[in-house]
């Protein structure tokens, strides 16, 4: 049987199309970028009090990561193995709302594609799509001092035809102090809806400049070691969650069966300006402490028995900054 293309796949390839034509534009001309920056240069809010050659979070990202061969064991039932390989592609772009002189607001869509290949087991090859967008902003009430927050609304396509989409949501209230001209402390409340159950979450956390090649970020869930030689070329040693979450067969009524892959991706990146702003990364590490859950109405089937696989992945991005 001729497997049906699912239409949010148009949609992802639109936006990374989106993506690299943007990217591209962004460095031919004195566009968007340039205007995106010239604003956050005049204002008063304040980013960083050192000079690092550690590069900007990227503005535009498109990623690819590969995942090694895994197994989930129902813990009910017959006890059947369900054996099978990830890969996922994942796309964002960081849109200014607002850029003020002590304040920003920003929207960050954010779309995910995931393809479980099911090697043992009744499943099926399958794609679960994933849709976020990221609303937030900050304003700065004294010099040094920095207070935000963002919603994140997110939807998940099903794994099964008869299935309907899944929603979940994220929402925070932080602080940003600058200590110094090297520290920063991150500090605040994180509230996840997944699914038919919520709970919060503390946000902690600080990074420190040690000097223009070296950062540290201790701020969870993404600890990290930056290393930058110079201003074209760095690598990072550190921690990110990855997975996915879908819906299979509702049971007849109105409730519905949803299942969730959560990791820890440890790894190793290197990144290099390849063009202006354009950034080339390789990644490669271990995906562990990684757990597999079904969830139907509060009723939750948990394996966390899962193994640890290696990872390579690839992106482009594009960084906002210097460039020789």
């Amino acid at each position: 049987m001729k497997k049906e293309k699912h239409p949010v796949c148009c949609f992802l390839l639109t936006f990374v199309f989106f993506l690299l034509t943007v990217g591209v534009r962004a460095q031919e001309s004195d566009g968007w970028m340039d205007s995106t920056l010239l604003k956050l240069k005049n204002t008063e809010f304040e980013f960083s009090r050192s000079e690092s050659d550690v590069p900007f979070l990227p503005v535009l990202s498109l990623r690819h990561t590969e995942y090694g061969k895994n197994t989930f064991t129902r813990t009910r039932g017959d006890q059947e193995d369900i054996e099978f390989r990830s890969r996922n592609t994942a796309a964002y772009a960081m849109v200014p709302i607002y850029v003020g002189k002590k304040s920003i607001a920003l929207a960050v869509p954010y779309v995910s594609y995931t393809h479980f290949a099911f090697t043992e087991g009744p499943l099926k090859d399958r794609d679960v799509t994933g849709l976020n967008l990221v609303l937030g902003g900050a304003v700065q009430t004294s010099p040094g001092q920095q207070w935000g927050g963002f919603i994140m609304p997110s939807a998940y396509s099903p794994l099964t035809d008869n299935a309907e989409w899944a929603g979940s949501g994220w929402a925070c209230v932080a602080g940003r102090s600058l200590q110094g001209e090297r520290t920063v402390w991150y500090y605040g409340l994180v509230y996840d809806y997944a699914f038919s159950d919520g709970f919060f979450l503390p946000y902690l956390g600080f990074s420190y400049i040690i000097d223009p090649c070296w950062a540290i970020s201790l701020v969870a869930p993404w600890p990290a070691i930056n290393y930058a030689p110079s201003d074209s070329l760095f690598f990072k040693l550190g921690v990110s969650p990855s997975g996915s979450s879908w819906t299979i067969d509702p049971k007849g009524d109105d409730s519905q069966v949803v299942g969730s892959l959560g990791a820890w991706d440890f790894g190793f990146w290197a990144e290099k300006r390849v063009y202006k702003s354009v950034w080339f990364n390789f990644g490669v590490g271990y995906s562990g402490l990684k757990s597999f859950e079904f969830n139907t109405q509060g009723d939750t089937e948990f394996d966390p028995s899962l193994k640890s696989e290696p990872f390579v992945s690839i992106a482009i991005n594009i960084r906002p900054g210097k460039s020789n």
